[in-house]
């Protein structure tokens, strides 16, 4: 069968080489990077060593991950290094390594209220089964637990940090699913995480040269501009189409909507729930000296300008950028955000310098050696109440077209290893299993 894989991120990458074994046809195409969301480019002065455009870890749990860097032969390039996390609040960041921090939390109110807050999230990492928590809010899951002042003082605004405006409507399964996984990650109070030394672009490069060397045809650059459903299918790019027996979307659903005729359109916006999607938008610095000891610090400060700041070189070496520390700068906000339209990365470091000279009070315009902008505008898709039941299927929606994306990872955030999961379950539902057209 000729199959097209439309998107050469993770999910793509994963998904073109089972099917390659399997004996398809496959070409691949990718508008940007091999790569994707999760790529990297090479670091100025050190072409060897790739850092990603939106960071990237991996959880001790994440062994589909760790598999793959085994066959690629980088498993002497995995890392994994103690980090420290807390949370920006009053002012200033505090730890936040286990229910102790939790318990000296005074931002999130009295005593009593810290404790509710840990007996709720203690009664959440209790629930066998997400699906009993797909159908309610983390509000009312909170409130259920007598934890509404921590849920508000604490959860909520991270909430508005990753979903902006629809924090409110955040499903306590996705709660669920980023709490429980990375529990394992952490002992006696102390997360270790894993980091692929020079970037984990070595690794989807390597995927992609293996697609090649296995026959696949890897187009990369060029943008969609067309998708016709049907039997056969064709996608039409700048200069030429392909035509095949199936594709596979791994991109968003609204982008595939405004590719495809309006009578197929209807399809994809009247069959299925739309569901929002969050923009991304990054401020790296590359800077002299070390800010913090911090890892990662999540922001419920509501007058600091960005919604987190990781300092990436406590998990990679410092010596791989020439002994620079990487800094990010991150903010999730709705798409078309007027505060996140800036042309370089200079103009968005003067709208977070007053933050970052507030909660790092060394920091030195000065120490800045070099500074990159990344943004994507489709980066999560808004895991809402009742998810679960509105995810798509992956065949059905329209002739021809399989989805595969990250509105089908939930309830679990969309992290490189639960795209490789989707990946294989994908293909084993739909190539491994008697499915229906």
């Amino acid at each position: 069968m000729r199959i097209a894989v439309v998107g050469a991120g993770v999910t793509g990458l994963v998904v073109a080489r089972e099917l390659l074994r399997r004996g398809h046809k496959v070409t691949l195409i990718e508008r940007d990077i091999v790569g994707g969301l999760a790529a990297g480019f090479p670091y100025p002065g050190n072409p060897n060593v790739y850092l990603e455009r939106f960071y990237h870890h991996i959880f001790r749990s994440d062994t589909l991950v760790q598999q793959l860097v085994w066959e690629a032969g980088l498993e002497r390039n995995l890392i994994w290094r103690p980090t420290l996390s807390g949370v920006i609040a009053s002012g200033k960041p505090w730890p936040m390594r286990g229910p102790v921090d939790l318990l000296r939390f005074r931002p999130v109110g009295t005593l009593a209220d810290r404790l509710r807050l840990g007996w709720a999230l203690f009664r959440l990492r209790r629930v066998a089964q997400w699906q009993e928590l797909d159908g309610v809010t983390c509000r009312e899951f909170f409130a259920r637990h007598g934890a509404q002042v921590g849920y508000e003082r604490l959860w909520l605004p991270l909430l508005f940090a990753k979903f902006a405006r629809y924090g409110e409507e955040a499903s306590a399964a996705f709660l669920w699913g980023r709490i429980v996984p990375r529990s394992t990650s952490r002992r006696w109070g102390q997360e270790c995480l894993g980091y692929l030394r020079g970037g984990f672009q070595r690794l989807f490069q390597h995927l992609a040269d293996e697609l090649r060397q296995a026959g696949c045809q890897v187009i990369v650059g060029q943008n969609v501009t067309a998708v016709v459903p049907g039997s056969p299918c064709r996608i039409e790019l700048q200069g030429h189409c392909v035509e095949c027996d199936r594709i596979v979307w791994t991109a968003s659903l609204g982008l595939l909507a405004n590719l495809v005729g309006k009578s197929q359109a209807a399809a994809v916006t009247g069959n299925l729930p739309q569901h929002p999607y969050v923009a991304a938008t990054v401020l790296i610095l590359a800077m002299r000296r070390s800010q913090s000891p911090f890892y990662w610090l999540n922001n419920i400060d509501r007058d600091i300008t960005f919604g987190a700041v990781i300092e990436h070189t406590h998990l990679a070496d410092p010596a791989d950028y020439g002994g620079e520390h990487i800094l990010y700068v991150v903010n999730y906000h709705e798409i078309g955000d007027k505060r996140f339209a800036v042309g370089s990365p200079e103009e968005l470091l003067k709208y977070h310098e007053p933050s970052l000279r507030r909660i790092f009070p060394g920091f030195d315009h000065r120490d800045i050696s070099r500074m990159f902008l990344c943004q994507a505008p489709f980066a999560s898709p808004v895991y809402t109440k009742g998810f679960g039941k509105k995810m798509p299927a992956y065949r059905g929606l329209l002739p021809g077209i399989d989805i595969c994306n990250m509105q089908q990872v939930y309830p679990f955030d969309r992290n490189m290893n639960h795209c490789v999961q989707n990946a294989l379950t994908y293909v084993h539902t739909c190539y491994d299993a008697p499915v229906s057209a």
